[in-house]
């Protein structure tokens, strides 16, 4: 089965993000990365009373296929692989990103993290995505009627780098660009994060290190959980 990279999500879960000058940091954080977010910055102007985890700050790339949201409490980078976008490859292609990106934010905010997640959203072709899941995860319950979406999900919990972690598994039917269900395409999930309860402190390279783990813990279970 060929499984694509759709798009990659880490999220660093911080207690509280130094905002003070948001502009300041935004430009340092662009010049730190070189032409990794060459598009528009958004510094938007929410009260200090906000909800924590609404994004201060909004950095992008040109073509979109990066993107930084920076929050009082959370820091969320999401990047859509280029042109070979199988998971081997793609973490490959993401983790020279990651280190540049996460050497610069050590280096110009007093940055604490505590927590970190990291998301794949995979998709594949089948012949019919409804079918595919029901009979993989179900057995066929369908008994003729006919459904038109169907949705899975798995939780576990395993040690990746040291570090107990929550494991999710999603699996659904794909999405057309207009929103309508693909009924050729699956859409698959890996969901794999650090306790919320367990406090660590990550520095950059311990940071890098629990994100090439947990993709590579992503790429085995792949293969085990849709063969």
């Amino acid at each position: 089965m060929n499984l694509e990279v759709t798009n990659i999500q880490v999220a660093l879960f911080s207690p509280g993000i130094d905002l003070s000058d948001k502009l300041a940091l935004a430009q340092k954080v662009k010049q730190g990365t070189g032409t990794l977010f060459d598009g528009e910055s958004i510094v938007l102007p929410i009260p200090n009373d906000a909800p924590a985890e609404i994004p201060r700050i909004v950095l992008r790339n040109k073509n979109n296929q990066v993107s930084l949201n920076i929050s009082l409490n959370k820091i969320d980078f999401f990047v859509k692989p280029k042109e070979d976008n199988s998971l081997t490859n793609s973490s490959k292609e993401v983790n020279k990103i990651y280190k540049s990106l996460l050497d610069t934010l050590y280096k110009v905010s007093p940055l604490v993290i505590h927590r970190v997640g990291h998301v794949f959203n995979l998709q594949t072709a089948v012949d019919n995505s409804v079918d595919f899941i029901s009979m993989h995860y179900f057995g066929d319950f369908k008994n003729g009627e006919s459904w038109q979406d169907i949705n899975f999900g798995l939780l576990k919990r395993d040690v990746i780098d040291e570090k107990l972690s929550n494991i999710w598994f999603r699996i659904n039917p794909g999405k057309k660009q207009d929103g309508d269900l693909d009924v050729k395409k699956i859409a698959i999930m890996f969901d794999i994060n650090t306790l919320p309860k367990e406090i660590h402190k990550y520095d950059a390279r311990s940071i890098l290190k629990y994100l090439e783990e947990s993709a590579k813990y992503s790429e085995i279970y792949s293969k085990k959980l849709l063969k």
